[in-house]
């Protein structure tokens, strides 16, 4: 889930709470694991991973962002070859419309962007220390939210 709060953080900032809860593997781990994450200005965002998926379904990826008057929503699916991607935009004005969006494998364009910015190729603004820090705080605050049944504060898992 690193991934996904690194991309809230930065759609969002840094968040000032998060509570978590799984529902867990025969053996006790977490298997699909809910995180409400809270800013303290009224904004929320909920992030879901599952690893209890049946073994024959597609690794998916996306999200959805609410906003006052609008919806947009991302759903990729992996499967045989490059990611199949649909991305709709719905708003008070009319129903949902698909957006088109470049046939490209997002993790492949993700490490390439990785490599170009290690040979010196490429702005390296999105590879920021300080946001990969950021983010695996967040993960650290849901493991430990999930293990003390309560919610979090980040500043404390900063510090």
């Amino acid at each position: 889930m690193t991934f996904d709060f690194d991309f809230a953080n930065w759609l969002l900032g840094l968040l000032a709470r998060l509570s978590a809860s799984a529902a867990k593997f025969a053996g006790g781990g977490p298997g699909e694991i809910s995180a409400l994450l809270g800013y303290g200005d009224g904004r929320h965002a909920t992030i879901l991973a599952s690893g209890m998926m049946p073994r024959a379904h597609p690794f998916t990826t996306g999200f959805r962002a609410l906003f006052e008057g609008a919806l947009f929503e991302l759903h990729n699916v992996f499967a045989d070859g490059a990611p199949q991607s649909k991305f709709m935009i719905s708003n008070n004005k009319s129903g949902p419309r698909n957006v088109a969006v470049r046939g490209r494998n997002p993790h492949q364009v993700e490490l390439q962007r990785f490599v170009d910015c290690i040979r010196g190729e490429a702005d390296p603004d999105f590879l920021d220390v300080e946001r990969a820090i950021e983010a695996l705080a967040v993960s650290i605050a849901t493991r430990r939210s999930l293990e003390e049944a309560r919610s979090v504060e980040i500043r404390t898992v900063l510090i």
